[in-house]
């Protein structure tokens, strides 16, 4: 057994525990529902569903808390309307980004391309062919065309 460094408050973990670990605050479908309505996040989807292994809804069970307090702090620092397009549901080719709770997408809008450009001015895209920016706090916003694709760090 290989055992790696770090792990929950300092313990060793084999590379198979350490790989399935998330330590992040998890939230059910009703918590991060309830949170995200409350700063009038809204969400959409081509199957008007929220299930979790439905590839064509929009579902936020299991969403890192990390995640749903980041969108929260988004919308009200643009004042712009953030509207989820796809969460933690199945079906993306992302290297399990959007799974694991750390990656949204959130529907583009005037306002938010505004605010994102304004804020974080100069930033270009790291050898990608889409426009990309992130925060100092490691956040990064990917242009993706039709809309923004959304990663937080890990908790």
């Amino acid at each position: 057994m290989v055992l790696v460094a770090g792990g929950y408050a300092g313990k060793a973990w084999s590379q198979n525990q350490a790989a399935s670990q998330d330590h992040a605050t998890k939230l059910t479908q009703a918590q991060a529902s309830a949170q995200l309505a409350q700063a009038g996040i809204t969400w959409r989807s081509s199957g008007d569903c929220t299930d979790w292994y439905g590839a064509s809804c929009t579902s936020v069970e299991q969403i890192n808390e990390s995640t749903v307090i980041g969108l929260m702090a988004l919308r009200r620092a643009s004042g712009c309307p953030v509207v989820l397009t796809a969460g933690t549901e199945v079906g993306h080719d992302d290297g399990g980004a959007h799974w694991r709770g750390t990656r949204v997408s959130i529907a583009k809008n005037a306002c938010l391309t505004r605010h994102l450009r304004a804020t974080y001015d100069g930033a270009s895209a790291p050898g990608g062919s889409r426009a990309e920016w992130a925060t100092p706090s490691g956040v990064q916003f990917a242009d993706t065309g039709k809309q923004w694709d959304v990663t937080y760090p890990a908790a």
